[in-house]
């Protein structure tokens, strides 16, 4: 039942398409996507990256923006692993990983209910990064007045 309902919320929502990776080009999903390289190069040119040999990664995201990230700042962007409390198996899947080695790692940080976690992402070389309901609040902020 989880499984079908991340489907229904990807499909919904839509999930972010890595266009470019590790300074590759991923023709597939420029294809699924409907860019061709010109407006590929056009929308990184938005993004101060002037040639796609500068590119380290570019991720169209949900909201239709696209994010990049140059050869020179050479980040790896994190990947979502648990949204809401749920675990996201394609991601880890995608990863080589799976909910075992996730399990394990949040246990080594001290959480163990992965139902209280809000968010917990990763980078390769890095360890999760955990935000839990703890963590959050639910009392009205007021910036003005």
């Amino acid at each position: 039942m989880l499984k079908k309902t991340q489907k229904v919320t990807k499909v919904v929502q839509g999930e972010p398409a890595v266009l470019i990776s590790e300074g590759k080009v991923n023709m597939e999903e420029l294809d699924k996507n409907h860019i061709d390289l010109e407006q590929l190069r056009a929308l990184l040119r938005k993004h101060g990256c002037y040639s796609l040999k500068d590119a380290y990664y570019a991720i169209l995201e949900i909201d239709g923006g696209l994010s990049v990230i140059t050869k020179s700042e050479k980040q790896v962007p994190s990947v979502l692993l648990v949204d809401e409390g749920r675990i996201d198996f394609d991601t880890l899947s995608s990863l080589d990983k799976n909910e075992a080695w996730l399990r394990s790692e949040l246990e080594k940080l001290g959480y163990w209910d992965v139902e209280n976690i809000v968010y917990c992402e990763w980078k390769p070389g890095e360890e999760l990064h955990v935000f839990t309901y703890d963590d959050t609040t639910t009392s009205e902020q007021k910036l003005d007045g």
